[in-house]
Parts: structure tokens; sequence; C-alpha cells
């Protein structure tokens, strides 16, 4: 195998159709497949270490991805016990090229995180960061300024946000077309008359125990995101049948039955 072409054949055509696992397995054959296996991480675009979030030690990281440049997609869902600002930061700035990017449950990064996205990360479309209970409205105000490209957003759980993140990102991110703000206690009407104003290509929105969202506010997303179809609105105790019945009616998929008048979880 080695005598193929490195970078036309086997990094393009072979190793991306192994699993991270066997890779790491292949460097261990000899040297030779181990500087394969290197050369290979330092022009990877993606990388999903999340199923590996409890066996990953800081070394791994610098060997998986502290000499690449290349990154585009990258998941470190749930890497808790390993991701800090020191060693993830770094790697932040040397990649400008990412476009995706899931940071949830990553509860040792910081802000400052965020800021280095913002600074460094002007292609990204894609962001999750549910469960970071540290993300702050100052933070995701300079996020949206930055990355006007972004068209999925989630920070499910993030107690923190307020009506102007959402607000912010209405403005800056107008092409926004998936949004989680599930379980952020303190987002209100406001936030979704804006993001029905401004964001007409939403396609899915998930508002799970958005308590001060009303049928006021879901009636104005139907009547201004004509592409809407995922609304998921479980736990809303002040949306019901007479902004929900029209939704359904049309086929957008709800996750709560559209004649009750307050809802529970129902999956």
């Amino acid at each position: 195998m080695l005598s193929l072409p490195w970078e036309d054949v086997i990094f393009t055509s072979i190793l991306p159709r192994l699993t991270l696992t066997e890779i790491c397995n292949l460097r261990l054959v000899n040297r030779s497949f181990n500087q394969l296996c290197l050369e290979y991480f330092t022009c990877c675009s993606t990388y999903d270490l999340s199923p590996f979030a409890d066996s990953l030690r800081n070394h791994h990281l610098q060997w998986l991805l502290s000499n690449n440049r290349s990154i585009q997609h990258l998941n470190v869902s749930n890497c808790k016990e390993l991701l800090n600002d020191d060693n993830f930061i770094p790697l932040i700035c040397q990649n400008k090229f990412i476009r995706k990017l899931w940071l949830s449950g990553c509860s040792n990064l910081t802000n400052a995180t965020i800021q280095s996205i913002a600074t460094h990360c002007p292609h990204l479309i894609e962001l999750h960061l549910d469960g970071c209970r540290w993300l702050s409205n100052e933070f995701i105000l300079l996020l949206s300024a930055n990355c006007h490209q972004l068209e999925i957003f989630s920070c499910r759980g993030c107690w923190n946000i307020e009506d102007e993140s959402i607000i912010s990102l209405s403005v800056n991110c107008p092409n926004l077309k998936e949004i989680n703000i599930s379980c952020c206690y303190a987002v209100t009407d406001t936030s979704i008359f804006n993001l029905a104003a401004r964001c007409h290509y939403l396609t899915t929105v998930s508002l799970i125990s958005c308590w001060r969202v009303t049928d006021k506010a879901i009636q104005a997303l139907g009547e201004n995101c004509p592409d809407l179809s995922v609304l998921f609105v479980a736990d809303c105790r002040n949306i019901g049948e007479k902004s929900l019945l029209p939704l359904h009616n049309r086929g957008v998929k709800l996750d709560v039955k559209a004649s009750y008048q307050y809802y529970v979880y129902s999956f």
C-alpha cells in the first residue's frame, strides 16, 4: 500500500474509508505507516472525536490535530475532560477555514474560545454549543458580528442567553436555517419576532421549555418563514392550538399535538 501515491490515492480514496480507530491502529504497524498516518492527519479536513470523548488525552489531540491547517468540520462534543482554552484556542487560530464546529458539553472551555472563533473563523456556517453554560451574551454578540455566514446555531441549555443575543443573530446572520434555543429560559417573544422578521430561510426551530414564548411569536414564524418544516415547542406553557394548528395543517412537523392547549414532552 505504501507504494501507492500518498496524496493522490491513499489520502483521498483509502484512509477516508477507515474509522479513526482503524487509522490509529494502522500507524502502529511500523514507522512507515506511522509517518503515513501523521501526514494524513496534517491534511484531513473532517474529524469526529465525540465517540472517543472519554478516552482521548492531550497527547492524542496533539498528534491528531496540532499540525493541521486544513480542518473544516470538527466535532469534539463532550470532550470535557480533554479540552480547555489552552489546548483548543491554538487549534482554532491555525484553522481559519473551519465551517462546522461541535462543542456541545465542553464544560471546561470558556468565552475566550468563542472570542477566538469569532476572530479566526469567518467562514463558519454551523456551531453547536449545547450545554455550554459558561456561554454569555457578550460573546454571542461578538460571534454574530463576525460570523455572518452562520446557517445552523444551537445553544440548548445555555441559561445565560437572553433576547439580545438572538436579536443580534437575526440581524447579522440572515441566512440562518436552523436554530435551537431550547431551555434558554430568558428568551421571550422578542427573540422570535426578530427571527421571523429577518431569517426567512428558517426550516427548523427548537424552543423546548422556552416558557416566555407565546402564540403570537409562533404565528409570526408561520407567517414569515415559508420554509419552516420542523418546530419543537414541548413544555412551552403559553403556546397552544391557536398558533400550532395552522402549522400542523400545512405539514410542519411538531413535537406536540396541535389540538392541545398546553404541552409536555411527547417523545
